[in-house]
């Protein structure tokens, strides 16, 4: 019962991460950037055979609140800088 648990933690995770996956692939051209959204997405297909503690999902939880303190900070510095000569 606990794994089904952790599951849905780390799947929910997961899911948030992707929904950032347009805006970087469209702001941040990175071949690097993209193995590792296909990776994310390996890690969703494949949840099921995936076995989690606490401590894993503590990590996974941890790392996604990290990622979306830098991801705020790119689309801050995005949002505030000029993209064409007309928007300066």
């Amino acid at each position: 019962m606990k794994n089904e648990i952790y599951k849905k933690r780390m799947e929910s995770c997961l899911e948030a991460v992707l929904s950032y996956e347009t805006f970087l692939k469209s702001n941040i051209d990175d071949v690097s950037l993209r193995e590792e959204f296909s990776i994310v997405h390996g890690f969703l297909e494949n949840i099921e055979s995936i076995e989690l503690s606490e401590e894993d999902i503590a990590r996974i939880e941890s790392s996604t609140a990290k990622l979306f303190s830098e991801l705020e900070c790119i689309q801050k510095t995005l949002n505030r800088t000029p993209r064409t000569p007309e928007e300066k």
